[in-house]
């Protein structure tokens, strides 16, 4: 019974941080990048706390922080956080991209270039306007 319980409550915190990370996401679409940052930056710890660091949630939250942080000029803290998404090697054509548009960001076309490449061999497909401006980023990146 006890096990069960865990069981449940961690799949009813997955479904509140999904919700979460849902509300930081209109925001971002919003073009209101800092409070969907401070709104995912919240929850974060905790969701890490409940669902391990390991949960497919807790990757899309440190994604979602990461790309924010550079949507809002805060390109050394966005290139920690995706190191710290980067670490456990998780292969997702999302995690990918948004490794990719940082390093861009942060003047670094070799590295940009690795991470978009294989965003899309990962997933060519992997987002209909994002897999789009990483070729387009691609196009523009010098070749070795």
């Amino acid at each position: 019974a006890e096990r069960q319980s865990r069981t449940t409550l961690s799949e009813t915190a997955a479904w509140t941080f999904f919700a979460l990370e849902g509300q930081a996401r209109d925001l971002l679409l919003l073009g209101r990048y800092q409070q969907a940052l401070n709104l995912q930056q919240s929850a974060l710890p905790d969701e890490i706390a409940l669902l391990g660091e390991r949960h497919v949630a807790v990757l899309r939250a440190q994604i979602l922080v990461a790309s924010m942080l550079r949507k809002t000029g805060r390109l050394p803290e966005a290139e920690q956080a995706m190191t710290q998404a980067l670490r456990l090697g998780t292969k997702d054509a999302v995690l990918f991209y948004h490794a990719g548009m940082i390093a861009h960001a942060s003047g670094k076309p070799a590295q940009a270039r690795d991470h978009l490449q294989r965003a899309r061999a990962t997933n060519p497909h992997f987002s209909i306007r994002d897999a789009e401006e990483a070729r387009q980023v691609l196009a523009k990146l010098p070749s070795r």
